[in-house]
C-alpha cells in the first residue's frame, strides 16, 4: 500500500514537472515568435519607409524636369527685334565657339554623340555657355512655372547644375535621397539664319535613399522619350 503511495507521489510530481516544462517551452516560443513579428513589423516599416524615401526623390526628379521641359518648349522665345549677331553670338557661346566653321557637316555646329557625352557637362555657373538661357528667360517666367529664383546669377546656377546632371539631396519624411537630374546636350545644329536646333538626350532617373535606421532603397525610372529637338528662331517681324 506504501509503496503504491510512493509510485503514485513521485509520479505526480514527474507529471507536474512535466507540465510545469512544456507551458515553460510554450511561453519561450510564443515569446520568440511575438519578438520576431516585431522585429519583421519593424523592418517593413522600415523598407516601407526607405521605399517612400526613394519615390520622393523620383517624384522631385519628374517634377525638375517637367520645369525643365516647360520653360524651353513653351517660354524660351527671342524677340523679333533681337539683333541676329545677339542670337549667333548666344549659340556660339553654348557650342565654345568663337566663329562658325568655314565647312559644317550636316549643319552640325558641335555634337557629342558618344553614349555618356555632353556638350555641356563641364559647364559651369556663370559661363558664357548659358548665356542663351539666361538671356532669354528671366525670373518671370521661373516666377510663372512656381520656381522663383533672384536674377542672373541663380538663373545660370540652376541651369549649370541641370544640363551637367548635379545630383538633387534632400529629405523626405524621416529619411534623405540623392537623385539625378538634367538633359544632355547631344547636338546643335545652324539650320539658317536664325534658325537652330538643339538635340537633347534624357538618361533614366535614379533614386537611392536612406531611412532614419540605415534602410536604403534604390529606385530607377526608365525614360520614356529619350530623345529631345528644340527649335530656336528669332521672332519674326510680322
Amino acid at each position: 500500500m506504501n509503496s503504491s503511495r510512493k509510485t503514485a507521489g513521485v509520479t505526480l510530481v514527474l507529471t507536474v514537472l512535466m507540465v510545469m516544462f512544456l507551458l515553460s517551452a510554450i511561453v519561450i516560443v510564443t515569446s520568440q515568435l511575438a519578438l520576431s513579428a516585431r522585429r519583421s513589423a519593424a523592418d517593413q516599416e522600415s523598407i516601407n519607409q526607405a521605399q517612400y524615401v526613394a519615390e520622393s526623390g523620383i517624384a522631385r526628379s519628374q517634377a525638375r524636369l517637367n520645369l525643365i521641359s516647360d520653360l524651353l518648349s513653351s517660354d524660351l522665345t527671342i524677340p523679333a527685334n533681337t539683333l541676329s549677331s545677339t542670337v549667333l553670338t548666344d549659340v556660339l557661346n553654348l557650342c565654345g565657339l568663337s566663329a562658325v566653321p568655314a565647312t559644317l557637316t550636316n549643319n552640325i555646329l558641335c555634337s557629342d554623340t558618344s553614349a555618356t557625352g555632353n556638350v555641356l557637362a563641364s559647364v559651369s555657373p556663370g559661363s558664357s555657355q548659358l548665356s542663351l538661357f539666361t538671356d532669354f528667360l528671366t525670373d518671370t517666367n521661373f516666377a510663372n512655372r512656381g520656381y522663383p529664383v533672384s536674377g542672373t546669377s541663380a538663373e545660370s546656377q540652376f541651369w549649370a547644375e541641370n544640363f551637367a546632371g548635379k545630383a538633387l539631396n534632400d529629405s523626405a519624411g524621416s529619411g534623405t535621397f540623392a537623385t539625378n537630374v538634367g538633359l544632355k546636350l547631344k547636338q546643335v545644329k545652324m539650320l539658317g539664319p536664325d534658325t537652330y536646333q538643339m538635340l537633347f538626350t534624357l538618361p533614366d532617373v535614379s533614386s537611392t535613399s536612406t531611412a532614419t535606421d540605415s534602410s536604403k532603397r534604390s529606385v530607377k525610372v526608365a525614360a520614356v522619350n529619350t530623345t529631345y529637338t528644340l527649335n530656336i528662331n528669332r521672332g519674326s517681324f510680322a
